[in-house]
């Protein structure tokens, strides 16, 4: 997993609309006070699916509006998974990057 920041987001292998898209949202998020970390899928491959676990929990209207945000820029699925309990063992032990 890779805790994206502005600093370390040319890590991760974009097409141009998907690093926009991508920056916006960390924009958005990093001001409403969460973290995001990126799994290593997309550190590799071009063509993954976007995943990305977010921490503290948001609402689900938060949720939405995030996935929301992503989509104005391009049309790459992004998964955006809560930080909690019963998901919280993806950051504990996995490789860091």
């Amino acid at each position: 997993m890779l805790k994206i920041t502005p600093k370390n987001i040319w890590k991760i292998k974009l097409l141009d609309n998907e690093k926009v898209a991508l920056e916006k949202l960390l924009e958005k998020t990093t001001k409403s006070g969460y973290t995001l970390y990126l799994f290593g899928s997309r550190l590799n491959k071009l063509w993954a699916d976007i995943d990305i676990m977010i921490e503290p929990t948001p609402s689900l209207k938060e949720l939405i509006k995030f996935e929301t945000l992503f989509s104005l820029y391009t049309d790459t699925e992004l998964d955006l998974i809560p930080y909690k309990e019963e998901t919280k063992y993806f950051l504990d032990g996995i490789k860091w990057y």
